[in-house]
């Protein structure tokens, strides 16, 4: 029955399918605690991998990668701002020393000069 090919049923994972299946009555099948147990705990399994329910797992997961992808993609555009404002910070400041140095450089002969001397 659980190979999917019954005898004298439908499908259907049930205990009724499985005491017809095994020619007894479904109170005799009830009374069977152990089978009973190892039949509901195969079918939970056979239930988890239907097409169905790999289907729905699918989409759920789908749903979860979008949700972390979306995170990581908020993320990586905040860095990438942090990172555009750092850039303007150093060119501005590399503009800024080479204002210095190019003021320090055309100002460097009046430097020599000591007050109070002529050249």
């Amino acid at each position: 029955m659980l190979g999917g090919r019954p005898e004298r049923t439908d499908v259907a994972l049930t205990v009724f399918n499985l005491a017809r299946e095994a020619g007894i009555s479904r109170a005799t099948a009830n009374r069977a605690v152990g089978l009973l147990a190892e039949f509901r705990a195969a079918e939970a399994r056979h239930r988890r991998s239907s097409p169905r329910a790999l289907k729905e797992r699918v989409r759920a997961l789908d749903a979860e990668l979008r949700v972390v992808r979306g995170a990581e993609i908020a993320k990586l555009r905040g860095l990438a701002r942090t990172l555009s404002q750092h850039i303007q910070v150093l060119t501005l400041q590399v503009v800024e020393r080479d204002t210095v140095i190019e003021v320090g450089s055309s100002n460097w002969p009046d430097l020599l000069v000591t007050p109070g001397l002529s050249p």
